[in-house]
């Protein structure tokens, strides 16, 4: 009984000490009605979700509460809050309603008015805004957005609200839902938030919120991708290339994070280098819903300043594009109000993932061909959109050319003569053969397809190389392909030599490649066009060789069985100059089995023993051509690719 007594007298102790309403300073109704008032505002009170691991939230809170002055109340305030997509506009405007709702009488947090009153429409939105300043739970049955305006402002009217309108895009939103600060009653605070600052013109202030530093991102990031404040160790280097890359966004960082959560190594950086050509879709389509808002002068703006203009002066931009019928001014200041851009010392900056929305907008237009985007700005690209298409490559006469560059697949010909520093063909691994393979084999599959075959033309390199195992005085040669050969993989195709006799100037015209197999049938026929237009050649040059790299699918079909095959190669040389026939003046032809580089590998010790048995056939061989003093023996009897 004791420690009953006790307890209740402490009770009644703790009760008498809680601030209260003294009866005797007024109507009894008043202060009952008053407590009433308060007591169904505390429980009525909705807390808004604003997620978990809110970094850098406090000081943007602080500034707007700064801002919205709570305690003074016989003005009506509207404070904007802007930024691009995805920089938490939202969750600061939710965090300052839930500090504050409570001491409103009437409040309405209407989220995402641009998706909802596109979607649903402007009366659900006030429909929403009349049940939350009502109390009531049912539709108050708005049959058209003016009736619902009209409505609004008379259930405002002498009512302190507090009103957070998410996400505005539009002037005729704010039109039909808060059309101006009449409509509200003193003391009243509302937050409008918005990607467009232009539509907040006439707010009592506007808040721009900046990206995170790189302390807040790195912890951000931290949070939802090993959820803890910093990276795990053996990931802190990835976690840095990550955090730059989102480069202060919060929501980049939030959806990455809770992507890369639990990964491997290995994940984290095939997705790194994913995120260089493609951006993350989430991301991606939040910030995109700003350039989808724009106009057609507006979008070409935008992407123009994305490929080639941002960071550069503004007036320099201005000159540019005002010469290509903009109306620049106009449009760089609607940009910056859309927060796509913004100026600094009147350099144009844009957003890095904002700059890689617009990249990636560029790309889908089609994502494999370059040629048909609006715009280039890679290097990679451009070279890529100029040599799709590229069927002849001429670099003659290149005299400070060291090794051919790499080739795109397009090429059928490329003509090298008078390239003096040009490496030749001193061995199967040379710079010269490696680029040039890999144009013969561009991918992995494609020479399964490929049935045309590809030519090079050299100058004053010594003549056919002694490696090439299969060569003949004149213009025909006989090889004996491998086993199975059609079936073969790693055997995409041959290498045919043709060496011109010097002296002669060759001119553009055809000449006929024939393969016969057993008894001279004519297994393929391909006429090729070819010649150069050089006047002479070097005293000690052995006159041009042409190269063709030939695939085995060139060969009909019906000729690919399983049986043993002598292939006769034939270089019929037909050239005419002013209508009259030419002699043929084929020195000497060659021919090579091209091998994959792993199959060289894995039977090297086969390929050696074919070699020999070559290079003993060779030494009773006639031959009218020395060779070269520069000419390297190489190890496999074929060239790899």
């Amino acid at each position: 009984m004791k420690e009953k007594v006790r307890s209740w007298r402490s009770a009644l102790t703790e009760a008498a000490n809680i601030s209260g309403e003294h009866v005797k300073d007024g109507y009894e109704s008043k202060h009952v009605n008053k407590i009433v008032n308060h007591i169904f505002r505390t429980l009525n009170c909705r807390m808004l979700d604003v997620g978990d691991n809110l970094v850098g939230m406090d000081s943007h809170v602080e500034e707007i509460i700064r801002r919205l002055c709570v305690d003074q109340l016989n003005d009506v305030r509207i404070i904007g809050i802007c930024g691009i997509g995805g920089m938490g506009k939202t969750t600061i405007a939710k965090v300052v309603y839930n500090t504050f709702s409570h001491e409103f009488e009437y409040m309405s947090f209407l989220e995402n008015v641009r998706e909802v009153g596109n979607t649903i429409g402007l009366h659900h939105l006030q429909n929403q805004i009349l049940c939350d300043l009502l109390q009531v739970e049912r539709n108050q049955n708005v049959s058209n957005i003016s009736q619902g305006a009209n409505m609004i402002k008379n259930v405002l009217r002498c009512k302190r609200v507090f009103i957070v309108l998410d996400d505005i895009d539009d002037s005729n939103q704010l039109e039909h839902l808060l059309r101006n600060r009449d409509w509200l009653g003193r003391g009243s605070r509302v937050i409008i938030t918005t990607r467009n600052k232009h539509l907040l013109q006439e707010m009592d202030d506007i808040y721009e919120v900046e990206e995170l530093n790189s302390k807040q991102a790195r912890e951000l990031f931290s949070l939802f991708a090993f959820r803890q404040n910093l990276p795990k160790q053996d990931f802190i280097h990835l976690s840095d290339r990550v955090v730059r890359y989102c480069h202060g966004l919060p929501l980049a960082l939030k959806v990455l994070g809770s992507f890369l959560f639990d990964k491997t190594i290995f994940e984290w950086e095939s997705q790194l280098h994913k995120l260089k050509r493609e951006p993350e879709v989430k991301i991606h389509n939040v910030l995109k819903v700003s350039f989808d808002g724009l106009d057609y002068t507006q979008k070409k703006t935008f992407l123009d300043i994305a490929c080639f203009f941002n960071e550069e002066d503004k007036d320099y931009v201005s000159r540019i594009l005002d010469s290509c019928d903009l109306n620049a001014k106009i449009e760089i200041k609607v940009l910056c109000d859309k927060c796509l851009i913004s100026l600094s010392k009147n350099k144009i900056l844009m957003h890095d993932l904002i700059q890689e929305m617009g990249w990636n907008i560029i790309r889908s237009e089609s994502p494999d061909d370059p040629t048909k985007w609006s715009r280039l700005w890679d290097p990679s690209d451009v070279r890529r959109a100029f040599t799709m298409g590229l069927r002849y490559l001429g670099i003659s006469h290149c005299k400070m050319l060291q090794e051919i560059p790499e080739l795109p697949s397009s090429p059928r010909e490329i003509d090298a003569h008078y390239c003096t520093k040009l490496e030749m063909l001193s061995s199967p691994s040379s710079l010269l053969w490696s680029p040039l393979l890999k144009w013969f084999n561009p991918t992995s599959n494609e020479h399964l397809n490929c049935k045309e075959g590809k030519m090079i033309v050299i100058l004053g390199n010594g003549g056919i190389p002694g490696w090439v195992l299969h060569q003949e005085i004149g213009s025909q040669v006989r090889i004996e392909p491998p086993l199975n050969w059609y079936e073969d993989d790693h055997f995409p195709g041959f290498a045919f030599f043709t060496l011109y006799r010097e002296g002669d100037c060759l001119h553009r015209t055809p000449f006929s490649l024939r393969l016969r197999g057993d008894p001279d049938e004519v297994l393929d026929g391909r006429t090729i066009r070819f010649g150069c237009t050089c006047d002479s050649f070097n005293g000690d040059a052995s006159g041009p060789l042409s190269v063709t790299l030939y695939p085995k699918n060139a060969i009909p079909n019906k000729y690919q069985r399983n049986q043993p095959w002598h292939f006769l190669v034939a270089f019929d040389f037909f050239p005419r100059i002013n209508g009259s026939p030419m002699h043929p003046n084929i020195k000497r032809c060659g021919v090579q089995l091209i091998y994959t580089h792993d199959y060289l590998h894995d039977n090297v010790s086969m390929l050696l023993d074919h070699q020999r048995g070559h290079d003993d056939a060779r030494e009773n061989q006639a031959d009218d051509q020395e060779p070269h003093p520069k000419r390297l023996r190489a190890s496999s009897t074929d060239l790899k690719l």
